[in-house]
């Protein structure tokens, strides 16, 4: 049985791939635009606030916006056995990376002030925030992924950033329940 994309060569592919980023975009900036318009009344005082807060929604929008781009891509992608060999050690390199932004977030609250793992601890908290972007990428690489191997790799991925950040994020849960 024929797939509707069978037909599809490379350029046709990538202008899809493309068109629909380039729609996440418009769809990104779109949101961003209508949440900034109807809150400019109670961000005065606080611009950098609300410009962190807004590069935060735009990165939400654009992740949740991107994911059939990025499915057909995966898609597309299938048959290159190298790629996913590739990606899969990548996820899992990047899972590390989440974890140990996990741990030093937890060293650098029990250091002392001034020490390196407090200084190293703002990234390690925007890394921590990366996570769920990371944990989607992996959890749709792995939906599409051809092989066992590639598979398990990117849910074990998956399963790290998305452990690191809940490990993070539960500490800040108390200060939402005020």
């Amino acid at each position: 049985m024929n797939s509707p994309t069978d037909g599809l060569k490379g350029p046709a592919q990538v202008a899809i791939v493309l068109g629909g980023y380039a729609v996440a975009v418009l769809i990104a900036f779109g949101i961003v635009a209508s949440w900034s318009a109807s809150n400019a009344a109670t961000v005065q005082g606080s611009g950098g606030m609300a410009a962190f807060g807004d590069g935060l929604l735009f990165l939400a929008a654009f992740a949740a916006a991107s994911v059939p781009a990025t499915a057909a891509a995966l898609y597309f992608l299938r048959p290159f056995e190298t790629f996913w060999r590739v990606l899969s050690a990548a996820s899992l390199a990047a899972a590390a990376t989440g974890v140990l932004s996990a741990a030093l977030f937890y060293a650098a609250r029990l250091a002392e002030a001034g020490s390196l793992f407090h200084s190293l601890n703002a990234f390690a908290i925007l890394r921590v925030l990366a996570g769920p972007l990371f944990a989607l990428a992996f959890l749709i690489s792995g939906v599409f992924a051809p092989g066992r191997e590639a598979r398990v790799a990117l849910l074990v991925a998956t399963v790290l950033e998305s452990a690191a950040f809940l490990a993070v994020a539960a500490t800040w849960m108390p200060a939402f329940a005020r």
